[in-house]
């Protein structure tokens, strides 16, 4: 900003920036600024190249911008750094300045671009308006509170630390995921247990999360409580938040958002995958996660025509995933951020009821079909399975691109966008 203050009538400016602030809503105020006059020239998008070095993590973009205005942008995507630091061009596309703005800036072809704008316009709900999409548990020490057991009886779950063996009673701890793999449709599977020192309370209106005071934890979870005062130095040294004055523990986690939304059935996903992940929970898992994640959670809001299983659907689709692929933030590996902020202007199309039913009902079948595969050891079976979920999942995309009004040919232009580079 202080840049362009500097230049002359006819100036141009370059300037190396991370490439966020073109999706991030941070960044809105500097796109504004940009995009306002048509200032912004060319783009040359680095992805997830480290340019500074292997060892130096950035992602970045070079900006020339020129004070006189332009109609066209050019952006170049640039293949292997060494070749194109000695005049070997990337991938190049033109596109008209007239289509940034302070939006996320996308920039695909013009058949991709008409594509979006169609659907967009035909289906104008988004996915932040009809769901909630919320963060994790937020312990501020996962270390501490999830852990792996070593052993475990009718009654306690045992922990070890530091040496000893510490035995947490089962009624305090909740099914939980720690860095697990999702996938689409499936069931996540806990791999961990989390310490829960809250209990859920009807109020007036709503559920609400209560924190365990000390007498009832020593009269209740003695075990538990011996374990958490032995960490009690750890736990002082966080930062914490919320929950009325008069009931606050040194034990009670960093955050108390979220709390009360795992115990009915939700859609989980991943932040970074390199694909769509969106998993089906109705087993009250609880995971982690803030704004960085490393999950997320979805549920359809109180009185919308749509539920899990459909949105099921609709996120999985490849479309859903295209639009995401074109407004995110790309990550070494492949992977790339399915964050709150790139996925709750997704559209999605409210098909008509005898469509949802149908839909759903798939979507039931294909959840229950990968449970039964996951089940499965004798090979054959294992092979009609993995043949009867790949029908399914085909089947459900169909429908959904009979929903999003969808051709063959713009199937194929959905399927042609990449993976952020």
């Amino acid at each position: 900003e202080r840049a362009l203050t500097l230049l002359r009538p006819e100036g141009r400016l370059g300037v190396i920036t991370p490439h966020k602030l073109m999706v991030t809503q941070a960044g809105r105020t500097l796109r504004r600024l940009i995009t306002a006059n048509r200032l912004l020239e060319e783009v040359v998008h680095f992805g997830v190249k480290q340019v500074f070095g292997r060892h130096v993590d950035n992602y970045t973009c070079i900006l020339v911008l020129d004070r006189r205005g332009r109609n066209v942008v050019r952006v170049e995507r640039p293949g292997p750094l060494e070749a194109w630091r000695y005049g070997e061009p990337g991938i190049t596309v033109e596109i008209p300045s007239a289509t940034l703005g302070e939006d996320n800036w996308q920039f695909v072809d013009v058949e991709t671009r008409a594509l979006f704008e169609r659907v967009r316009a035909a289906f104008p709900d988004r996915l932040g308006q009809l769901a909630e999409i919320f963060v994790g548990a937020q312990t501020s020490a996962d270390p501490i509170y999830i852990f792996v057991g070593v052993a475990e009886d009718a009654n306690t779950v045992t922990l070890r630390w530091n040496g000893h063996d510490w035995p947490i009673e089962r009624d305090i701890l909740l099914p939980c995921l720690h860095d697990a793999l999702l996938f689409a449709y499936a069931r996540p599977q806990r791999n961990a247990w989390m310490i829960f020192p809250y209990e859920m309370v009807a109020g007036r209106t709503r559920t609400v999360a209560r924190l365990i005071q000390p007498a009832d934890m020593a009269r209740r979870f003695p075990g538990c409580l011996a374990y958490l005062e032995a960490r009690r130095e750890e736990l002082d040294r966080r930062h914490v938040a919320g929950g009325p004055a008069g009931e606050r523990q040194f034990y009670q986690f960093g955050r108390s958002q979220s709390l009360t939304k795992f115990n009915s059935p939700k859609i989980i996903l991943p932040i970074l995958s390199v694909e769509p992940r969106y998993a089906y929970d109705d087993a009250n898992i609880v995971v982690t996660g803030g704004g960085n994640g490393p999950y997320y959670m979805i549920r359809p809001r109180p009185g919308v025509a749509i539920s899990n299983y459909y949105m099921l659907a609709v996120l999985n689709h490849p479309l859903s995933e295209a639009f995401v692929r074109t407004n995110t933030s790309p990550f070494r590996g492949g992977y790339y951020s399915h964050g709150k902020q790139f996925i709750e202007n997704l559209p999605v199309p409210i098909a008509a009821e005898v469509q949802r039913t149908e839909i759903e009902e798939r979507v039931a079948t294909l959840i229950a079909a990968i449970d039964e595969l996951a089940a499965t050891r004798i090979p054959h079976e294992r092979t009609r399975k993995e043949r009867e979920v790949a029908a399914l999942r085909s089947e459900i995309e169909n429908r959904m691109s009979a929903v999003f009004e969808l051709s063959e040919a713009d199937m194929h232009t959905v399927q042609a966008v990449p993976v952020p580079a």
